[in-house]
């Protein structure tokens, strides 16, 4: 394979990158937990310095009440 085909695909690959993450962040702009959680499988696990949510629920509720607490963050 050329070294251009190889730097084209590269490049489309880094544009698709770049578009997941551009919507994850409007995702997570919605401040909407359930939209969030949707875009995880059902046994995710996150970390947020001591506490480890499992699975959607648990996200939910985790990112219910971090947004109640944080309503001045933009």
């Amino acid at each position: 394979m050329s070294n251009s085909v190889e730097q084209s695909k590269g490049v489309v690959e880094l544009i698709l990158i770049l578009e997941k993450v551009k919507a994850a962040q409007r995702l997570w702009n919605t401040r909407n937990p359930e939209k969030v959680a949707e875009a995880y499988t059902t046994d995710s696990i996150w970390r947020n310095r001591d506490l480890f949510p499992h699975g959607r629920q648990e996200i939910i509720d985790f990112l219910t009440k971090k947004w109640q607490k944080e309503t001045q963050y933009k």
